[in-house]
């Protein structure tokens, strides 16, 4: 999945919005990222950083992946979103 199809599903569909949270860290807000399932996070270095939470006001995730390309760390987010037994 390329970072554009994934934006447009999230824009699309408001249950995939709630659950998947993508940003940069200039258009951060919190308490979006609290209640979503899965965050994909434009760092300061560049970075795409895809992590599945646990729990985000502990800081506890299951899995946290940097990536140089969005189109790779999209695919990530989406199959972290949607298959649980896939890690990336």
């Amino acid at each position: 999945m390329t970072y554009d199809e994934l934006l447009n599903h999230v824009h699309e569909n408001k249950e995939i919005g709630e659950r998947l949270y993508v940003c940069t860290f200039l258009t951060c807000d919190y308490d979006k990222m609290r209640r979503a399932t899965v965050t994909m996070v434009k760092n300061i270095l560049g970075k795409y950083v895809v992590t599945r939470w646990l729990d985000f006001e502990y800081g506890r995730y299951l899995v946290k992946k940097e990536f140089t390309n969005k189109d790779l760390a999209s695919d990530c987010a989406w199959n972290l979103l949607y298959d649980n037994q896939r890690m990336c």
